[in-house]
């Protein structure tokens, strides 16, 4: 569409079909790329081909903060900002993301997937301990939205600690869906207190 094509992917890359010198320029690239923004690649291909990724579920799983501050490009905004600018990611509308399938197999190909699943699964668990992030999370996207990443991430590294917060939120999420900010502002937090501590989670 057109919003793919303003911000997207430059054809250069893929109109050459099967051509040797497409992984070759991919490779130069790669090399530029911060540890932060081959991360991000890492996780948009771990989670599917082509699959269209909300920027703040990217945020989450890769621990880059998407809070702009004094002046400057948020964390998470510089990376997107890169990668875009080599040719990596659409930058899609409604704050979306996503990857195409020839960066998504050069990115599989590259060192350092193997960890990306337990790091995603870490700065996920991480985000849940953390009262202030939990709070503006659900009150920006509501608690489903914490739901689906949280599912995506047990998917890819279902280990036990991940599992029980996964239930644990799923338990908690009836409450949360009726919460109101300016009426209880502390509720969401006191609420998942309350579950982690029946469910003797550490938080």
């Amino acid at each position: 569409d057109g919003a793919a094509q303003e911000g997207g992917l430059k054809p250069l890359y893929f109109d050459t079909g099967h051509d040797p010198r497409i992984g070759f320029t991919l490779g130069l690239t790669w090399g530029k790329l911060s540890p932060a923004q081959q991360d991000v690649l890492r996780a948009l291909a771990l989670l599917g081909e082509a699959q269209v990724v909300a920027r703040r579920s990217l945020g989450l799983f890769c621990c880059l903060p998407d809070e702009a501050r004094m002046g400057r490009y948020s964390p998470l905004g510089d990376a997107l900002r890169a990668l875009r600018q080599y040719a990596m990611v659409e930058l899609l509308e409604d704050a979306r993301v996503r990857i195409h399938p020839i960066i998504r197999d050069f990115t599989i190909s590259q060192p350092g997937m193997a960890g990306m699943s337990a790091r995603m699964a870490e700065n996920t668990a991480g985000a849940l301990a953390d009262p202030a992030w939990l709070e503006a999370d659900v009150q920006e996207r509501g608690v489903d939205a914490l739901l689906a990443d949280l599912r995506q991430v047990v998917a890819l590294a279902p280990e036990p600690g991940m599992q029980r917060l996964l239930r644990a939120l799923d338990r908690e999420a009836h409450i949360l869906r009726q919460w109101d900010a300016a009426a209880q502002p502390a509720f969401p937090l006191q609420q998942w207190r309350n579950r982690c501590f029946e469910d003797g989670l550490e938080m």
